[in-house]
């Protein structure tokens, strides 16, 4: 199957795929489809949309956090603080911040995330 026979996909959404039972042990979980000639890149920094609850204590940069995904957990830390969001609407509330503050609750911050070399 050719990748150029696909119309479109959308983020988020499911689709059905068939490939030949040979190609079938190189996916699992997690996999990415793309053209052999133009490669996913690897990522080690990028931004997260996260959703604070009841932090201990206020979180800045440099604040060490775990990411899961799937059945692993890997060590990243938080290198800036983008923006803190509203978090019904999505809106910008305050550009820059210095931390997420222990006084709100339930915080919604868009920050960058670097994730540890292993």
């Amino acid at each position: 199957m050719r990748l150029s026979t696909l119309l479109s996909c959308a983020l988020g959404s499911l689709h059905g795929l068939t490939q030949p039972p040979s190609r079938s042990l190189a996916r699992s979980v997690g996999s990415v489809l793309c053209p052999p000639s133009q490669p996913v890149p690897v990522a080690s920094s990028f931004l997260a949309q996260i959703i604070v609850f009841e932090p201990q204590y206020p979180i800045t940069a440099g604040y060490a956090v775990e990411l899961f995904h799937h059945s692993r957990d890997i060590p990243a830390t938080i290198v800036a603080l983008e923006a803190l969001l509203d978090k019904t609407t999505g809106q910008v509330t305050r550009s820059h911040p210095r931390c997420v503050s222990l006084l709100v609750l339930s915080s919604c911050a868009l920050c960058a995330l670097e994730k540890a070399k292993r």
